[in-house]
């Protein structure tokens, strides 16, 4: 038998602990590239909301419904584990949640607008529990090791 060569151009050749059996890291599926993006933008809002001062960050807001249109062109990877009969159907359900949250990234708006720091606050919340129910759904935990018993 032939003892593996280390090949010192590669990421494991250069002392790293990277064993045969790891899993190379999957890429982001375009659903959560776009979800990221609403993040980010999102949470530029919620640090002004902390300290409102300066201009509201109005762009930012836009992105975030800008990146929920595009997730929703695309079926979260949860949709192939379903059988196959009920994938339609909970990709519909998802992209109606969808735009759930496009109504409350709306009212997040409409209360930035007119200044209402209680609203935008209060639709920042409605947000964070949308996400929430939705992730529950819609990304659930990947078992790993097998079924739980």
């Amino acid at each position: 038998l032939a003892e593996p060569v280390s090949n010192p151009d590669t990421p494991a050749g250069r002392g790293s602990s990277i064993s045969s059996c790891q899993r190379p890291k999957r890429t982001k599926s375009p659903v959560k590239v776009e979800m990221e993006k609403m993040e980010e933008a999102l949470d530029a809002v919620g640090d002004f909301l902390k300290k409102p001062d300066g201009k509201a960050p109005m762009a930012e807001i836009t992105a975030a419904a800008g990146s929920l249109m595009e997730a929703k062109k695309h079926a979260p990877r949860a949709a192939a584990r379903q059988p196959k009969e009920k994938q339609a159907a909970f990709v519909i359900a998802y992209q109606v949640e969808i735009n759930k949250a496009l109504r409350g990234i709306l009212d997040l708006e409409d209360a930035m607008l007119t200044k209402d720091l209680k609203a935008a606050e209060a639709a920042m919340k409605a947000l964070k529990a949308m996400e929430k129910a939705g992730h529950k759904v819609f990304k659930p935990r990947r078992r790993r090791g097998g079924a739980k018993k």
